[in-house]
């Protein structure tokens, strides 16, 4: 299931939270995700994993980033 969303939405950070911030992350993509109030996000979930996310901000790609299976996130 694809999910649109702000950083206004409610439950947005119970499922970005361990992202912003993740030096994992940070040191794969080379990139830090921020919450910027001025993007939008497309979360892909697969029953309460985190699959994948996106972010826009004015039509442009800013973040992009995808788990391995056997990694996922729960919550």
């Amino acid at each position: 299931m694809i999910k649109k969303m702000t950083n206004s939405t409610p439950g947005f950070y119970e499922l970005m939270g361990p992202i912003f911030g993740s030096r994992d992350i940070e040191k794969i993509t080379g990139d830090r995700f921020f919450d910027d109030d001025d993007k939008i996000w497309y979360l892909n979930l697969s029953g309460e994993r985190l699959m994948a996310c996106i972010s826009l901000k004015e039509d442009v790609i800013k973040n992009v980033w995808g788990f391995k299976e056997e990694s996922c996130v729960r919550y």
